[in-house]
């Protein structure tokens, strides 16, 4: 937690409010958590996303920058370890953003029926493919006011076209908004 704590105080300043903690809930599907289960003191570093940086550019520098300091604390570590107050700061993390949120959706039905629809990319390697693509589900469709899109797209006056009437929750873009 000393460790981590130092780590924010550096990086917060470089990307202050961007920053945030998981819980400390167990997975056990989590190879860290199985470490730590194992008696292998641990250190996750998770990576989010910065605005059109799929490829994770931004994400990696500051990966680096947090293992340079993780390193340097570690590596003057002594029995009277304090500063772990601070890992205690950290906000805990919260998913806020989709990829895309299309808004003010009308959607080709009898009834007036005017929606959100929130998409997330999925990372997927393709058959043929030497890169990794970045295939869009829908993951929500109704009323998504409480979570923002990193592109956010108003659909008002635009028509909705797809081979079915409503988005498919889970499923790959289908559909294509025009004027």
């Amino acid at each position: 937690m000393a460790v981590i704590g130092s780590v924010y105080n550096h990086l917060k300043e470089m990307i202050p409010n961007q920053i945030g903690r998981y819980s400390d809930e167990f997975y056990p599907t989590s190879t860290g958590d199985n470490f730590i289960k194992a008696g292998m003191p641990t250190i996750l570093f998770e990576g989010g996303h910065f605005v059109d940086d799929y490829t994770r550019k931004g994400t990696r520098k500051y990966y680096t920058v947090a293992l340079y300091y993780a390193l340097k604390v570690i590596s003057e570590l002594n029995s009277d370890i304090t500063g772990w107050e601070t890992y205690l700061e950290i906000p805990e993390n919260k998913e806020t953003h989709y990829d895309i949120v299309y808004r003010n959706v009308r959607l080709n039905t009898e009834h007036e029926c005017i929606l959100d629809i929130a998409v997330q990319y999925r990372e997927m390697k393709e058959e043929g493919k030497d890169e990794i693509s970045f295939i869009p589900f829908v993951m929500e469709a109704g009323d998504v006011k409480r979570k923002k899109g990193w592109l956010e797209i108003d659909c008002t006056g635009k028509k909705f076209i797809s081979a079915t009437r409503y988005p498919k929750l889970d499923a790959v873009v289908d559909f294509k908004i025009e004027d």
